[in-house]
């Protein structure tokens, strides 16, 4: 019994042992296939995104030519590498590539250009010395128009339809940058200038005789810049300050009828009668707001004289008073050849309790 339990003890340390030697060799055969793996030769297909830019100093713009018909801005990569180096680059392909003109395979020189998209990509910070090989491009080559771009500050002025403004509309800034070609530039005929234009329905929201802004109106190409292509403009809008001239119009009209006013008590106590040949002014002119006159001449609006009598002028029995037209201070003007209304005025006769019995005596 005793011999059997000293065996069993001896073999103890040998299990122990036999169990780390196994860890170990599956430890180390992990590590090797991990690496093997990550040092294994893959081919991966990737779509990625291109942009097309000129220079840092914004003296180049380039084009994609019109007839590049398949281009969408993006390019088919066949890759090579280890799986780590493909891995590698992984977030480089998220984000779009830019390319421009002097990179490897890219001429820098103005005009037509025909860019090898594998010799500029192999150069490419984004894949050189990474590892990785750019076995095939589709599409290999892009047609592009590299255009060398000058500056020039050119004035702003503003368009507004006829008759609209009163006084000179004012725009946020007096000049603006515009960048063209060079070919362009040198074949400019007449000064050139961006306008801001103004329409009827910017306009529709603004009051009369007021001065107000219109924000964010777009500027556009003067007539010597119409058509010129590329045109890059900054600022693209800028605010406009107007002041809208007060539209008027006038009418005459052949009838305008007078009316009396008086308070309630007055109108209990005094008998008022207009001379029949003065119960209607004739040609009167209204002269005012385009808008208001619009509503005469339809019919909408009635214009009425009135002769506003006060408790002393009944007391004295005045024989003549001038019509008015309006209470308060207006915009429009009245006119009329003779506003003189003949009254004759005569007290009631009013029994204590009663209805009026007549004229009161004098």
């Amino acid at each position: 019994m005793a011999q059997t339990e000293r065996a069993s003890g001896e073999h103890k340390p040998h299990l122990a042992r036999d169990f780390k030697t196994y860890g170990l060799v599956t430890l180390v055969a992990i590590l090797i296939w991990v690496f093997a793996e990550g040092e294994s030769l893959q081919r991966q297909t990737r779509r990625v995104d291109l942009s097309l830019r000129g220079d840092a100093a914004p003296t180049r713009l380039v084009r994609v030519q019109s007839g590049e018909t398949d281009w969408r801005g993006q390019v088919n990569l066949s890759l090579e590498g280890t799986t780590a180096a493909l891995a590698g680059i992984d977030d480089e392909l998220r984000r779009a590539i830019a390319i421009e003109p002097g990179m490897e395979g890219f001429p820098p020189d103005p005009g037509e250009q025909v860019v090898d998209l594998r010799a500029v990509l192999r150069a490419h910070e984004a894949f050189r010395n990474r590892g990785v090989t750019i076995a095939r491009v589709e599409p290999p080559t892009i047609t592009v128009y590299v255009y060398e771009l000058v500056e020039r500050t050119v004035p702003v002025r503003v368009e507004v339809p006829e008759g609209e403004a009163d006084g000179q509309p004012v725009p946020s800034v007096e000049t603006a940058r515009v960048r063209l070609s060079r070919e362009a530039d040198a074949a400019l005929a007449g000064t050139p200038t961006l306008v801001a234009r103004l329409t009827s329905t910017d306009l529709a929201a603004l009051t009369p005789g007021r001065a107000q802004q219109v924000r964010g109106v777009p500027l556009v190409p003067g007539p010597a810049l119409v058509g010129v292509d590329p045109l890059l403009i900054a600022p693209q809008r800028v605010d406009v300050t107007i002041t809208l001239r007060t539209r008027t119009d006038s009418i005459v009209l052949p009838n305008v009828p007078v009316h009396l006013r008086l308070g309630p008590l007055e109108q209990a106590r005094w008998i008022v009668e207009i001379a029949p040949e003065d119960q209607a002014l004739r040609d009167v002119r209204v002269t005012g707001p385009a808008e208001y006159i619009a509503q005469l001449r339809s019919g909408q609006r009635t214009l009425i004289a009135f002769v506003p009598l006060s408790f002393e002028e009944l007391e004295r029995g005045i024989a003549a008073k001038q019509a008015e037209f309006a209470d308060l201070p207006t915009t429009v003007r009245f006119e009329a050849g003779d506003r003189e209304v003949r009254l004759n005025i005569r007290a009631r006769d009013v029994a204590p309790g009663g209805p009026a019995t007549g004229d009161a005596e004098r």
